[in-house]
């Protein structure tokens, strides 16, 4: 039975001895407001609301936008400002997704961590995240601890900051920060995938957060094929169809007009008005007595019209490769679609 990757957990045996956090609750809020009030960013939160939602599901963004450095960070920043709205949230999506990116065209493995100071940070945060440096002060951490804004995560003896892990164990690295820098520690510490994310599954805090990060870092450097065969199994036993790959491969060999600028991208208001007023115009000209045979297409509207045909050629693509009429030769994957994700 597919279970679905979304709500296997609710079918796990030992779950009621285990504490599961599920959707973070800044996450959770953004949904509920987006399906009362679709907008392209949320209102939740504050401009402090930096955790590790949006980097978690990064994936997607550098797998689809590998041929265009800029976009995928553009990408990034305004796929974590739907659900975070702090900037530090959004500049460490960037910064994952533009190590992801060399990661992927250099293919030089853990090597593209030595271009980490040349990171086009728009904060002194993460400029000071990348290049491995403990913040000093300025006026972007005016009034924060500097004890809190230790980023040297090439240290050896580096784990987490140590203060916001004795404030709450369970949620160490659940802050955007962290989880990053937890994250580069972890690839920068081993040499392979598996070594990798073992690393970060056993820090322990939001250990499946920071090890999701973990793996789409590892992912990139390494390869798909350096994921051992009996993890892919496992998450295969809820995605027997193999759809993670499919997706992975469809965006990977996307054609540059799947990848849309971001800059050109339409909001979502707008893209809905458009859609409104495509229905509404192929209403009228129905009403006012268009042929038969034209009728039916015009009523579905301009908008689902498309998304009915791009349905299709996703099927049969996903079917091609499923067959083996593709090789699985994806640097890192992950679910996901061309659309920007808001969750």
């Amino acid at each position: 039975e597919m279970l679905g990757l979304n709500n296997a957990f609710g079918h796990d045996k030992q779950r009621p001895e285990r504490r599961s956090i599920g959707a973070g609750g800044l996450v959770g809020q953004s949904i509920c407001e987006f399906l009362s009030a679709p907008s392209d960013y949320t209102a939740c939160g504050t401009d402090r609301s930096s955790g590790n939602g949006s980097i978690m599901r990064l994936a997607p963004v550098p797998i689809l936008h590998w041929q265009d450095e800029e976009a995928a960070m553009e990408v990034a920043w305004r796929q974590s400002k739907t659900t975070h709205q702090g900037d530090e949230a959004a500049d460490c999506a960037r910064l994952l997704a533009w190590l992801c990116v060399r990661a992927i065209t250099s293919g030089s493995g853990k090597a593209v961590l030595d271009e980490c100071s040349a990171f086009p940070a728009r904060l002194y945060a993460t400029r000071c995240l990348a290049a491995s440096m403990r913040e000093e002060r300025h006026e972007q951490n005016t009034g924060l601890p500097l004890e809190g804004r230790d980023w040297r995560w090439r240290a050896p003896s580096y784990r987490f900051v140590d203060a916001r892990a004795s404030e709450d164990p369970c949620y160490v690295g659940s802050y955007a920060m962290d989880c990053l820098a937890m994250a580069l520690h972890c690839v920068h510490a081993t040499e392979d995938f598996s070594a990798a994310v073992l690393r970060a599954a056993n820090l322990c805090g939001d250990a499946d957060t920071v090890a999701a990060v973990t793996g789409q870092l590892a992912g990139a450097m390494y390869g798909v094929r350096a994921i051992p065969d009996d993890w892919v199994g496992a998450v295969e036993r809820w995605d027997p169809e193999r759809s993670i790959r499919a997706r992975a491969w469809l965006l990977f060999t996307a054609p540059p007009t799947c990848a849309v600028d971001a800059h050109e991208q339409p909001s979502y208001p707008t893209w809905r008005a458009m859609e409104v007023a495509a229905e509404e115009e192929a209403r009228q000209k129905v009403a006012e007595g268009a042929g038969s045979e034209a009728a039916p297409a015009m009523s579905l509207g301009v908008g689902a019209a498309q998304r009915d045909a791009e349905e299709e050629r996703r099927k049969r693509r996903a079917e091609r490769f499923a067959s083996g009429g593709a090789s699985a030769s994806v640097s890192g994957g992950s679910d996901g679609g061309c659309k920007v994700p808001r969750t």
